[in-house]
C-alpha cells in the first residue's frame, strides 16, 4: 500500500470537510479500525489458500494429488464465477489486477467504501464455499 493511498491519510485531508469536526478523532479511529479488519479478512484468505496449496505441492509428482489440485482450483474459480457480477468485477481487480481502492473505484465510478465492502462479502461468500468443500471432502 503506497502512501498515497494510505485511507487513513486521505481522511486525513478530507478532516477539513467534516461536518461535526468534534467527531474527528472518532471517525479517524474507525476508518483505521476498519482499514486492520479489512486487512486481517485479507490475509485470512490467502493465508487459508496458501496453506491448502502448499500442503498439495507437498505431494507434487504424484498424479492422483495434482488432479486433487486441478479439481480445488476448478472449484474455485467456479466460486468465482458464482458470485454476483458486482462482487466479481471488484474481486477480479483487487485479487488478479492487484489494483488498489482508489483506482478500482475510479474506474466503476463508485465510492472507496462501496469497493471495500463489496471486496469483503466476495472474499466471505469464497471463504464460506471453500470451507463448504473441505467439509463435504471429510
Amino acid at each position: 500500500m503506497t502512501l498515497r493511498t494510505w485511507p487513513n491519510l486521505k481522511a486525513y485531508r478530507k478532516l477539513k470537510t467534516l461536518k461535526n469536526p468534534g467527531l474527528s478523532r472518532e471517525w479517524l479511529f474507525r476508518i483505521a479500525k476498519n482499514t486492520c479488519l479489512d486487512q486481517q479478512k485479507t490475509k485470512r484468505l490467502r493465508r487459508l489458500l496458501l496453506l491448502q496449496w502448499r500442503k498439495e505441492s507437498r505431494v507434487a509428482g504424484n498424479p492422483e494429488a495434482e488432479v486433487v489440485h486441478i479439481e480445488q482450483i476448478r472449484r474455485l474459480k467456479k466460486a468465482v464465477q458464482r458470485l454476483p457480477k458486482k462482487l466479481r468485477v471488484v474481486l477480479v481487480m483487487r485479487e488478479y489486477g492487484h489494483l488498489p481502492y482508489q483506482e478500482i473505484a475510479s474506474s466503476l465510478g463508485i465510492k472507496e467504501g462501496t469497493i471495500m465492502s463489496r471486496l469483503s462479502r466476495a472474499r466471505a461468500a469464497i471463504l464460506r464455499e471453500v470451507k463448504e468443500n473441505q467439509h463435504e471432502k471429510r
